[in-house]
């Protein structure tokens, strides 16, 4: 599985085009390259669920493609480590078409580091929504009051 995790990164689609060294590959396989680039981020997410997954994570988080990006810090959300955090803040700089959404899962840290980060790329509104999350997340975890 870390195989074809580790294929996203070399084979990231950068501005939503495939490399040449992908199509190259794929021709030479007979695999379409979309295919080929959707299952290789699967693979992604699945691999980023080990705690050995670290420093796959932290290399796809410098990712040009974007969906490699998101679905690495999706990893990371698992493993709440607020190491992770200034890559995935470049990342939200890099790519600001996506940084709201970003942010609103940072939420998943439960720290205030993260919470930070957040605020920085969230609308008035995304605070707010962020804040109902944190207020809807310490209610389960403390049950003290009704979500």
């Amino acid at each position: 599985m870390s195989e074809r995790a580790k294929e996203a990164i070399r084979f990231a689609y950068a501005e939503d085009e495939p490399s040449a060294e992908l199509v190259q590959w794929c021709e030479s396989r007979g695999i379409d390259p979309d295919e080929y680039r959707w299952m290789t981020i699967q693979a992604l997410q699945t691999a980023a669920k080990d705690r050995r997954a670290r420093g796959l994570l932290l290399e796809a988080l410098e990712s040009p493609d974007k969906h490699v990006v998101l679905a690495a810090m999706l990893g990371t959300l698992g493993h709440r480590d607020d190491s992770f955090l200034p890559k995935i803040e470049k990342a939200m700089e890099r790519f600001p078409e996506e940084a709201a959404q970003m942010a609103s899962w940072l939420v998943a840290f439960r720290s205030d580091a993260a919470d930070q980060i957040a605020m920085k790329f969230l609308s008035e509104e995304g605070r707010d929504e962020y804040r109902e999350q944190q207020r809807i997340m310490d209610c389960e975890t403390m049950g003290l009051c009704d979500p």
